[in-house]
């Protein structure tokens, strides 16, 4: 098989959409982390895949809450998919900033979309624990364009 550098190379080949996971301790600090390790799983019901490496921070934070939140970030938004991408970041009061709260559920204010559900299945493979995630709440705002990661870099649509 050929080298990590490599095969992490060759999935940069493949542009993903980039979002911020989160959630909320039991002191309501935000505890988030950029991926573009998501997917849906499925339509009926709604279901999300995440995946976080076992060494990130959030991990410890995720596996104990109720309440996921996933914000699909727009292309003017690289500074908070920065910002949550420094791995085992602990600055709560700087995350809260970034997110609107609104009854149950909290995003990534001005995001293309996002979705807040409940884990109810994770499984630990490799190095990353993934999640199924069934949502429970979504929604979109259409008049954005998308932040993708192609190539090692955050960049706008490439079409």
């Amino acid at each position: 098989m050929k080298n990590e550098e490599l095969y992490r190379e060759s999935w940069s080949l493949f542009p993903t959409g980039v979002s911020v996971v989160a959630v909320l301790d039991n002191k309501k600090n935000v505890h988030g982390m950029t991926a573009n390790s998501i997917s849906s799983i499925s339509l009926n019901p709604n279901i999300i895949m995440v995946s976080i490496g076992v060494e990130r921070s959030i991990k410890n934070h995720f596996s104990k809450s109720n309440s996921i939140s996933i914000s699909v970030l727009a292309s003017d938004q690289t500074e908070i998919a920065n910002h949550f991408a420094i791995s085992n970041s602990t600055n709560f009061l700087k995350n809260t900033k970034y997110f609107q709260f609104s009854n149950e559920y909290f995003f990534i204010q001005k995001c293309l979309s996002f979705y807040f559900g409940e884990i109810i299945e994770k499984h630990n493979i490799g190095d990353h624990e993934v999640y199924f995630i069934q949502v429970k709440y979504f929604d979109l705002f259409k008049k954005k364009e998308p932040l993708v990661w192609y190539r090692g870099k955050l960049s706008k649509p490439i079409c």
